[in-house]
């Protein structure tokens, strides 16, 4: 059985590489190009949601607030990306949901090892 994953981005080119390198891990990639994209999605099942932090008009947080009143139980599927690593009030604000973090710029094999340990995490309980 394949497993799902959501990418939510408002760069194509991050939605189009993460889709790429999850689709050659095995996942059935769906991709979002914001916040009103994804809660249309969000009725259904998903292994894993890579969900950029910065986006326009509603950020990752937001998003990822919106995500836990709509369906609570993917909260625990999702991985933050970020490009502001800088911003240390961001970085704290994404530390207090417990999820894990990526850093923009990040490798197929940086992504591969976030995705898998989420997933693995997942099938721990």
């Amino acid at each position: 059985m394949a497993l799902n994953a959501l990418v939510i981005d408002d760069e194509p080119v991050i939605r189009e590489l993460c889709t790429r390198w999850l689709s050659a891990e095995g996942f059935e990639v769906e991709s979002a190009a914001g916040a009103a994209d994804a809660l249309a999605m969000l009725t259904r099942h998903y292994d894993v949601i890579l969900l950029d932090a910065r986006m326009p008009c509603v950020s990752g947080l937001q998003l990822y607030e919106t995500i836990g009143s709509v369906n609570a139980g993917l909260l625990n599927q999702v991985i933050f990306m970020t490009g502001d690593t800088l911003n240390h009030d961001m970085l704290a604000a994404l530390g207090r949901t417990g999820r894990p973090i990526i850093a923009k710029p990040f490798t197929q094999d940086d992504l591969s090892r976030v995705v898998r340990k989420t997933v693995k995490g997942l099938d721990a309980r």
